[in-house]
């Protein structure tokens, strides 16, 4: 009877580990592709304790020019993570040197059609004079301060050459990001002039990092992975690496896309108490109605599950109470949605943790 028992005990795990690795077959094979694609996120009040809370060693948190100037949100306090200031104007930032120079890693400069004619007339001398600026600055301060010039749609393909000289590169255009996968005039779609200028710049400059623009506040989250899938599809087919995401979006979204790009994210607020639970992967999955969500508690605790669609909007309450300690096993009933991804997030007062399941009818 023991070695019965046993038995099916093995079979049942088996089947388990066995339908949770072809069904996340992709998601593993995304998550070691994007396991070093680093992410920049606009600081907003949310994302900046978000950008705490998640940020690798070398992600990078952005201020615009007006929040700069006026302090908001800046100088940040971090222990991870980079500190990005944004300027349509290098010249300018010249003269607030000292509000910025002292805490920045990153200078973004985006030149566009209404940069300071000076700037524009000869982009190249531009380039060349502020990635000499910036080594000066980087000396007088006594850290690195690296040059990130933006690449985008309308402007700065014109200047491909003179931007490529920089250490890194964003890549966007927010025209072609709304109407993808619709194509420009020149019969071109996101992706494909995306990929067609990093492989130009890299062609001039095999050093510069690059950052891919792909999330924006009018853009789901399910198209926004969707285009990543393909952006990092297409990058992967020419052999060329690149480096990240810039998101611009908030915080709910940019999450999301995270639990996406990096798999589970566990976020801990408060190191004083911790109690630990493990949210483990539904089964089966994919799943058609009905699916289990185990839950492993530490202690008996008040915790709530939550089920989300592709676009963040919350579609069923599943624990909203204390569980006891140990093992919870908890069904989930989907009879009444529609398939697609969903995502299943687990919290309490001090921690949260986010899985994504299939549903396919």
């Amino acid at each position: 009877m023991k070695y019965f028992i046993a038995l099916y005990f093995l079979a049942f795990t088996f089947m388990r580990f066995n339908a949770q690795v072809s069904s996340n077959f992709s998601v593993e094979m995304n998550k070691s592709i994007s396991d070093s694609l680093l992410i920049t996120i606009h600081y907003t009040e949310t994302n900046y304790q978000l950008f705490k809370e998640i940020a690798l060693q070398n992600d990078r948190l952005l201020f615009l020019r007006h929040q700069v100037l006026n302090n908001i949100g800046f100088p940040p306090i971090l222990s991870q993570g980079k500190v990005a200031t944004n300027w349509p104007s290098w010249r300018e930032a010249q003269e607030h040197e000292s509000k910025w120079a002292p805490y920045t890693d990153i200078f973004a400069y985006d030149i566009e059609w209404d940069s300071p004619p000076d700037e524009t007339n000869d982009v190249a001398q531009t380039i060349i004079d502020l990635l000499a600026y910036l080594y000066e600055t980087s000396q007088e301060y006594g850290h690195i301060i690296k040059l990130s010039t933006g690449l985008n749609y309308q402007f700065g393909t014109q200047h491909t050459e003179a931007l490529a000289q920089s250490e890194q590169l964003h890549i966007h255009a927010i025209e072609l990001l709304k109407i993808y996968p619709a194509k420009d005039p020149g019969g071109m779609d996101y992706v494909e002039w995306a990929v067609s200028r990093a492989t130009e710049v890299r062609s001039i400059n095999p050093q510069v990092q690059i950052f891919f623009g792909i999330l924006t506040p009018d853009m789901t989250v399910n198209k926004s992975i969707n285009v990543a899938e393909v952006l990092i599809s297409e990058m992967k087919i020419r052999e060329m690496e690149f480096d990240g995401f810039t998101l611009w979006s908030e915080t709910d979204s940019i999450i999301l896309f995270l639990e996406w790009l990096r798999g589970t994210t566990s976020i801990y607020t408060d190191e004083q108490e911790v109690n630990v639970f493990i949210l483990e992967q539904n089964y089966p999955n994919p799943f058609n109605q009905i699916t289990n969500i185990p839950i492993f508690l530490s202690k008996r605790e008040y915790i709530t599950l939550k089920v989300y669609n592709m676009l963040s909007q919350e579609v069923k309450t599943l624990v909203n109470r204390e569980l006891n300690a140990g093992y919870n096993n908890i069904i989930f009933d989907a009879s009444c949605l529609p398939s697609g991804i969903y995502f299943y997030r687990i919290t309490n007062k001090l921690f949260s943790q986010t899985r994504k399941m299939l549903l396919l009818k």
